[in-house]
This record gives structure tokens, sequence and C-alpha cells, in this order.
């Protein structure tokens, strides 16, 4: 016989139950689950994204001036404001009556806040710069056309030491640079002439003597010599010209004999720049003998004279070696501001040996 098992697998896998064929039934029948049917997910159609409406930006009105809207706004940046007060307003006046002609109307009001203003009144012990700056510059504003857009504040400078009319007159000038007037504007508003063509006075603790009034004409007691002898003098001469300018130079240093009211210092320098006088030859020319010289100078309350010089040039023409040292001594005591009446006779007198000065 085979084993059992060994059947019974046989059984199994030959799916009998016994010696006869049985009928499967239903419930012996295992119903296969149905397959499901794959459906595909459509995918969603997109949708337009609106376009949005533009919202229009109105553009800005254009300020009414260059400095922006009026009325535009004046500070006054002083510690005397009871002496430029009125004079602002002087000046603020006189551009609103005159309106008619310019590029645009002014309208102006005071402020007490500096931080508002469109406009600062700038009163200054000196005009630093400015535009065509030179030594007669009293005030100082930015020149606005009416096409500028500019920011604010825009600054008028005016010298502090002008006297109430002579203020008034260049605050007004000034202030017609902001409204785009230049120097050419002069003959419709007078006002506005270059500050050169006008007649400043100065208050009274501000005026200062003129150089030609003085005891001295110069701020400083060394004035140091530099000797030019560039293609005028020839190297064998050249000892005996330095020996005249250095005994002019010493006879003035020492007193010359009582006469010098101050004491003064000329050392003989070899740099030009360092040089406050300066001494230059020419050749000789029988209609002009002797000694002639200029100055140039500062004059710090603009009254349009030098107040005290600063450089000096001393030109000789001269037929005789001797005589370079008299010529010398005139002219330096002449530019210090010394009249002839003043000056030792040796300089003066038609006619002397200079061998009497020397000894």
């Amino acid at each position: 016989m085979y084993p059992r098992y060994a059947v019974v697998v046989l059984m199994i896998l030959a799916g009998c139950g016994g010696a006869s064929q049985s009928t499967p039934s239903a419930t012996d029948t295992a119903t296969p689950s149905p397959t499901a049917t794959a459906t595909a997910t459509p995918s969603p159609t997109p949708s337009a994204t609106p376009t949005p409406t533009p919202t229009r930006t109105p553009t800005p009105e254009p300020p009414d001036t260059p400095l922006g809207d009026t009325p535009l706004l004046v500070y006054t940046n002083t510690d005397e404001p009871e002496f430029y007060k009125p004079l602002v307003e002087d000046s603020l006046d006189y551009w609103e009556s005159r309106a008619d002609g310019l590029p645009y109307r002014p309208k102006y009001e005071l402020t007490l806040a500096q931080n508002r203003a469109d406009i600062v009144i700038q009163p200054v012990d000196e005009i630093e710069y400015c535009t065509s700056f030179n030594e007669t510059t009293v005030g100082c504003a930015p020149l606005v056309e009416s096409n500028d857009r500019v920011n604010t504040p825009v600054t008028v400078e005016v010298e502090r030491q002008l006297d109430a009319e002579s203020a008034r007159d260049t605050i007004t000038h000034e202030l017609g640079h902001t409204l785009g007037l230049d120097h050419g504007s002069a003959e419709t508003y007078p006002v506005m002439r270059a500050v050169s063509d006008v007649s400043h006075r100065y208050l009274p603790e501000f005026d200062q003597p003129n150089a030609t009034h003085r005891d001295f004409t110069f701020q400083n007691r060394t004035l140091p010599v530099y000797v030019d002898t560039t293609n005028t003098v020839s190297s064998a001469e050249q000892g005996q010209y330095m020996e005249q300018i250095t005994h002019a130079l010493t006879y003035l240093e020492s007193g010359a004999d009582g006469h010098m009211k101050q004491d003064v210092s000329l050392p003989v320098v070899d740099n030009r720049s360092n040089a406050t006088i300066i001494l230059k030859f020419r050749d000789h020319e029988p209609t002009r003998l002797g000694a002639e010289w200029k100055w140039e100078g500062e004059d710090p309350d603009h009254d349009g004279a030098f107040e005290y010089y600063t450089k000096g040039v001393i030109t000789i023409r001269q037929s005789e070696t001797w005589t370079i040292d008299l010529h010398l001594g005139y002219a330096l005591m002449s530019i210090m501001g010394y009249e002839e009446a003043d000056m030792p006779d040796v300089f003066t007198e038609d006619t002397i040996e200079d061998e009497e000065w020397l000894d």
C-alpha cells in the first residue's frame, strides 16, 4: 500500500473526494472578484485670470515756483532780528510789487521755523566763495531759473558789517538771483547791478581806515625782499648790486637816522613766493630814471580802497650803479606810507655824494 499522506496529497491535487465524481456546488466554486475598471480623472481646465484694470494715477501739479508752492517761507538766521526783520520785509515787498516782468509771481511769508523755510537769509562775517566772487562781493545766492527744481532751503548770504541801507539793497539783489535774474537784468531792475558797481556803506564799528591813513601800510613789520636780476644784471655786476641793496635795507632796519616810525625787518629771500617786496631792474632809459613802484592789498570793508598792502613791486631804472640804494630806500619808504617830508634828506636831496651816506 502507498502511504496515506501521499494519496491524500494526490487527491487534493486531483480535486477528488472519494471513489465517485461529485458535482461541485455553487458554494464550492469561488466567485471571482470583479476587476475594477480604471477611470481617468480629467485634468481641470485652467480658468483665465482676469487682467486687472489699471488705476490711473493723477499727474501731480507742478509747484508754483522752482522753490516750491507759494507762499515761500523766509527765515532770517540772526541774533539781531530787530535789525534785519524790516530790511528783509522791504526786500520781499520789492519783488512782490514788481512781479509782472518776472518768470513767476513770488509771494513770501516770514517764518520763525528754520526747518520749514524755503529761503534762509544768512548774515555772515565774510563771503568765502561765490560765482564771480571778488574782493567787493558782499552777498551771495544761487541763480535759480524758472525751469529748475531745487532742494530747499536756498541760502542768501549777506555780510553783517553792512549798514541798514546797504544790507537791504544786498538782500534785495540776492533775492533777485533766486528769481532767476542775473546782472544782465539791471536795465529793468537797477538793484540787480553787479555788486562791484555798487558803493556799499558799512556800520561805523566795521569801517576800517585805509592803508594811506595808517602809520604803516602793511600788517606785518617783516617784509621779505626778493631780488630779481633775471636778464638785467650781469654776473659781473651782481656783487655791486647786492652791496647797494644791502646798504639800503640795513639803513631802514636801523631806523633811517630816526625817521622810521616803526621797527621793520627786510630780510632778503631766495624764493619769490615767500617775498612781500619784489625788487626788479630795467635797462637805462634817459627820460625815466629812478624808481617806480606798485602794490597789491586787501579791502575787507569793501569801500574801494585798500585797508592794508600785501605786496609791493619796485622797479629801478638807473644809469649809475651807486644810486641803487638811494632809489630803493626812497621807494621802500614811499610804499610803507611815508611822505617825502618824513624821509631822511639823503633820499630827497637833488644831489648827494653817495660816499657821504656810505660813511
